[in-house]
């Protein structure tokens, strides 16, 4: 007899020998087997009731098991949000145009506009890096710098310029008294002095007033209170006084410490058809050229008061256009 268990529940069952290899089912909970073979026992056992094991000759079918059938999950579109970088393009504009001001600081009319606009784009770019915890802030700070170079630089060259002009300027006049003072004609006595133009009874008198020469009219700016009536336009002084002097800086009023001299002089154009331009007589912020210089009797010349760079003298002209048979009024310190 063949004892065994089922795999499925446990149950023991026998069988004769004769069933070996055959397939058959369990009683107890149906599931279908193949009976082992019997393995040789030492001792033969009592037989005992075999239970009944329904057999079959012909095999049974196999047991298909469900086929699992892949589902797919549901595609679900997930956006991942990532965090961009903080944008740089303030600092970066301003280091493009630190570079080009520094490139061209040998050119104040281009660096100074380009190094300005370059500094307000750092100015602004740094206060942005801040509040994004410091994220570019490397590009406004190097933005920065190249622009304060590119503004100093034409700065500093611009008051060089002015300075060695101013020199020149000076030079000239000193050469130019100079040159006048040799060209004069005096005429001096035996003992020396200077012999008059004006006599008296037939005397000259001692004093040491100089004559110009015969042939040279006299110059129609000698004598300021004159008026200078040209073909073209006249000039009369139409003012002079000492006080002090009335000033404009960034649209605020001020005025100066000291009392100084003060002339309004008035240009009008004569012409009939044709306008002027005019340039007023104070001269180039950063050096004295083409500005109005006054003489005294002695020779002592003087020269106009700056009063700084932006500062602007109430009533002064810098530059406008005289239109036919108008005038306009100039203020000189």
């Amino acid at each position: 007899m063949i004892q065994f268990s089922c795999p499925q529940c446990g149950h023991t069952m026998k069988v004769p020998d004769e069933a070996a290899g055959k397939r058959g089912k369990c009683k107890n909970c149906g599931e279908a087997m193949r009976v082992p073979h019997q393995e040789p026992t030492a001792m033969a056992r009592k037989p005992e009731r075999l239970p009944e094991i329904i057999t079959d000759d012909e095999p049974l079918p196999a047991r298909r098991r469900p086929k699992r059938t892949r589902r797919e999950a549901p595609s679900v579109s997930v956006e991942v949000y990532q965090e961009r970088p903080a944008s740089n393009s303030l600092g970066i504009a301003a280091l493009v145009m630190g570079i080009i001001a520094l490139f061209t600081c040998w050119l104040p009319i281009v660096s100074i506009p380009v190094g300005g606009i370059g500094l307000i784009l750092s100015g602004i770019g740094f206060v942005m890096a801040i509040t994004r915890k410091g994220s570019g802030i490397g590009y406004s700070i190097a933005g920065g710098t190249l622009n304060g170079i590119g503004l100093v630089v034409p700065i500093l060259m611009l008051g060089f310029f002015g300075l060695f002009a101013d020199a020149i300027d000076q030079a000239q006049e000193a050469q130019r008294r100079v040159e006048e003072r040799n060209n004069r004609a005096l005429t001096t006595n035996a003992d020396g002095e200077t012999a008059g133009a004006n006599e008296s009874g037939g005397e000259a008198t001692g004093s040491n007033t100089t004559q110009q020469p015969d042939g040279e009219p006299a110059s129609p700016w000698d004598n300021a209170s004159a008026i200078y009536d040209g073909e073209l336009v006249s000039v009369e002084v139409t003012a002079a006084r000492i006080g002090i002097v009335e000033l404009e800086n960034l649209g605020r009023e001020s005025a100066s410490e000291d009392e100084l001299l003060q002339f309004t002089v008035e240009v009008t154009n004569k012409q009939e058809a044709k306008k002027m331009d005019f340039s007023g007589w104070k001269g180039q912020a950063f050096s004295g050229r083409n500005a109005a210089t006054l003489e005294d009797e002695h020779g002592n010349t003087y020269k106009r008061i700056n009063f700084g760079f932006g500062t602007k003298i109430k009533g002064q002209v810098e530059n406008d256009s005289i239109y036919p048979q108008k005038s306009v009024t100039d203020v000189l310190v």
